[in-house]
């Protein structure tokens, strides 16, 4: 076999950086570091499995600068709109509707597919809405944290007089924000003297960022600055456990790493198996970031790392990002703010193998909280209900061609049948392929690139996928 050569390689990002800045609208240009199936040593593509579906994706580069985006499998990026203050995590809500934190109201407001304003949530509460994370129910009430600022004199445990605690308060709200349920983090984690930062004005001591609800109806909160995931029962929002922390109730298994750090995005994918993005900081291994799956032992309480994936280039995150696992077994993940002078961050979707198989980066100065992949048809699709390919979802932002088998360049294909472009009669499943002219005349998904396709021989081209008998050896 031939080394891995870098130069086609780069030659492949190239064309691909510039095909995804152009998809990007050059409103929000982004590179295609990793195709969808993945790289081969010989820069062709590897064929790994990549889940179907729409990315949804909120990149923030500054106030004004915030973007929400979907882009397909395809690395095609089919719907962006800029949102300046709005956005950092967008999700379907109720039918017709999405969700997202508005900055100027520092709360949670409900918008339409043309991102009109329909609805603010916890609109009587004085307190600001936390933006990590809010969760809705089939009955239309839904989970959300606000955060209390409650001043306290700590100078007795080492703080200073007049401290500003930001509290945690984990609210169950009913649609007419009747209060059916909440937990407040001071009162089932105090401050501790010996393992808090109470040496600035705000004591932000927990830093709550995620809820998510588990198998068995519990909810998993995550707590960055205690670097500990903790799990309420569901039947009282008593703390079950706590995992991670100074507290910690288990064991951890987990060598060369000792255990997770400011973490993000944790939940649950059930037989005792906990998902979450960890970013590291302050690792024995320097700063480094990543994906991480423990096996719980609730009865021995022990947890140990049964699955990792920390990038090849060293990625770290000191802030933000997300894990989660993919219907095909993927885990997709978001890296926060890994953000350089040259580059901003980066979205991956990662085989169980640890295989990259697909990869966008965005420019510099973008983060990316979170990354959620939604099935096709969910987010994009056709809106024409006369098209055999009608989508039947409220929730549609990009477009799709729309079908309806009849045969318009009278070709003998319709657009059902596999007719590409059923404007041009030229263009049909089967037709002559001009090679290197960068259509797709047969309709196969590719243009024709002659060459050698021989790995052994000294001309092989790994971009080729018509082999022209060109092929020449030692």
């Amino acid at each position: 076999m031939l080394p891995f050569n870098r130069k086609y390689v780069a030659c492949f990002a190239l064309f691909a950086s510039t095909w995804g800045a152009m998809y990007g609208q050059d409103a929000l240009p982004f590179e295609v570091l990793v195709p969808p199936g993945g790289i081969n040593e010989f820069g062709a593509s590897a064929g790994l499995p990549v889940q179907e579906g729409d990315l949804m994706l909120s990149t923030v580069q500054g106030p004004t600068n915030m973007f929400a985006s979907l882009i397909n499998e395809d690395a095609e990026m089919i719907w962006v709109e800029q949102t300046p203050f709005r956005g950092f995590y967008m999700k379907p809500w109720g039918p017709g509707e999405f969700v997202w934190f508005d900055y100027s109201l520092r709360k949670w407001t409900v918008v339409d597919h043309e991102l009109n304003v329909l609805d603010t949530l916890t609109g009587t509460f004085e307190s600001d809405d936390d933006y990590h994370d809010v969760h809705r129910f089939d009955d239309g009430s839904y989970l959300v944290v606000l955060y209390e600022e409650i001043f306290e004199d700590l100078t007795s445990i080492g703080g200073l007089p007049n401290a500003k605690i930001l509290n945690p308060r984990l609210m169950h709200l009913g649609p007419d924000e009747a209060i059916l349920r909440e937990w407040s983090g001071l009162d089932h984690l105090p401050i501790d003297a010996e393992n808090d930062n109470l040496l600035f004005p705000t004591v932000d001591y927990l830093h709550w960022n995620s809820v998510q609800l588990d198998a068995h109806g519990g909810l998993l909160l995550s707590f960055r600055n205690r670097s500990q995931i903790i799990r309420l029962r569901p039947e009282d929002w008593s703390i079950h456990w706590k995992l991670g922390g100074f507290d910690s109730d288990f064991e951890i298994s987990d060598p060369g790493w000792e255990g997770f750090r400011v973490q993000h995005d944790a939940h649950d994918l059930g037989d005792g198996h906990i998902l979450m993005f960890d970013n590291g900081s302050f690792n024995n291994d320097g700063f480094l970031s990543r994906a991480l799956e423990l096996h719980l032992d609730t009865v021995n309480f022990t947890a140990e790392n049964v699955w990792q994936f920390a990038h090849p280039d060293n990625v770290y995150a000191s802030a933000q990002g997300s894990a989660i696992r993919l219907d095909n077994g993927n885990t997709l993940i978001a890296w926060g703010t890994a953000d350089t002078f040259q580059h901003g961050t980066r979205v991956s979707e990662v085989t169980p193998e640890g295989e990259i198989a697909f990869e966008i980066r965005f420019a510099s100065g973008n983060t990316l909280y979170r990354a959620r992949k939604y099935p096709s048809g969910v987010l994009s699709g056709c809106d024409d209900p006369n098209a055999v390919n009608a989508s039947l979802s409220t929730w549609l932002l990009g477009e799709v061609p729309c079908l309806f088998n009849v045969d318009e360049d009278s070709d003998g294909w319709t657009d059902l049948a596999g007719d590409c472009n059923d404007a041009d009669a030229t263009i049909f499943p089967g037709a002559f392929d001009v090679p290197l002219d960068g259509i797709d005349q047969d309709c196969d998904g590719v243009d024709v690139v002659p060459g050698c396709m021989d790995e052994t021989a000294t001309n092989f081209a790994p971009i080729a996928n018509v082999d022209d008998g060109s092929c020449t050896y030692p």
